[in-house]
């Protein structure tokens, strides 16, 4: 298994993400709980499909977002912005270990998938800034696919 890439660590360690959708006339900007699948780079997410945000990404897959610490000391700050699409992942076994893996690290959603179908939806991440004052004021770098 190779090295996690520098950002990885972080996204492992939080678990909401600012995601925006837009179909070019109109836009959406949700805050929506992920559960991050180091090894395909994807965020799993679940959310009702008559959302807004949801009805956006059908009609254009493509998204952006972040994902950050809340602090006031400059040196603190630690953050991820992305750009991503939005991939299927109709297969059964997928969807499987997704839903598993998914109430692993949030069992209150259990409720949720037992009350109403609640798809999981995965953003492959195809870019990502990382930026991270800890290593120094203004440190950023760079992924992309």
């Amino acid at each position: 298994m190779s090295e996690p890439l520098s950002f990885e660590p972080f996204l492992q360690r939080h678990f909401v993400m600012a995601l925006a959708t837009s179909d070019g006339e109109q836009s959406s900007s949700t805050p929506l709980y992920y559960l991050y699948l180091e090894d395909h780079k994807w965020l799993v997410f679940t959310s009702d499909p008559s959302t807004l945000h949801m009805r956006l990404l059908r009609i254009h897959p493509e998204v952006s977002g972040c994902v950050f610490t809340e602090t006031m000391e400059v040196e603190q700050i630690q953050g991820i912005q992305f750009r991503g699409t939005l991939v299927p992942a109709q297969d059964e076994a997928l969807q499987d270990r997704l839903k598993s893996d998914y109430l692993q690290r949030f069992p209150m959603a259990k409720t949720v998938f037992e009350t109403r179908p609640s798809p999981l939806w995965a953003i492959q991440l195809d870019w990502v800034k990382w930026s991270d004052n800890s290593q120094g004021f203004g440190y950023k770098e760079i992924w992309s696919r």
